[in-house]
């Protein structure tokens, strides 16, 4: 079956390999914003505890010494905590994200090495508006509301037995 480029782009969009890119991205993050996130910590603890202490078995008031040891075991295991969303909510106990946004690609200068052929930008138009994208001068857009994020809750079993090494 042949596709054209704005479905094969569309069909990228959805696929694993594209969240595996956005998943080393979120990785990146969680590791550069390590002192925002253990504030984040403390705060799904010690201040805005609701969540945390109605699904954790093991929840107690935690130091910053504790709130490190936790960031430091989610880091370490860090596949485990990562859920999807869709929409632009990620939940209450969301420790960081990644949304997957709005893709732009560009309807000019296109070019099929195969065939040989470069398609005019009414072609190029027309594909992507059928395939579901916002298309606007030289530019579509596919918006995708969904994304990635690090679930404090995302591993409880695994929390909680943690919890218990820390008290």
């Amino acid at each position: 079956m042949r596709t054209n480029i704005a479905e094969s782009c569309k069909a990228y969009y959805e696929s694993k390999d594209f969240k595996s890119d956005y998943y080393a991205c979120l990785a990146e993050q969680f590791s550069n914003e390590e002192h925002e996130i253990i504030r984040r910590i403390i705060d799904k603890f010690n201040v805005s505890n609701y969540e945390t202490e109605k699904y954790l078995t093991n929840w107690f008031v935690i130091s910053k010494e504790q709130a490190k040891k936790i960031y430091d075991f989610i880091n370490d295991n860090l596949e485990s905590f990562t859920k999807d969303f869709s929409g632009y909510y990620v939940g209450y106990t969301s420790l960081d994200s990644v949304n997957f946004g709005e893709q732009e690609e560009q309807l000019t200068g296109l070019y099929n090495h195969t065939t040989g052929k470069s398609y005019s930008l009414p072609y190029m138009q027309k594909c992507f508006d059928k395939a579901g994208y916002y298309v606007k001068g030289e530019y579509a857009y596919y918006n995708i509301e969904a994304g990635l994020h690090v679930d404090l809750l995302g591993n409880i079993i695994e929390l909680n037995e943690f919890l218990n090494t820390i008290k």
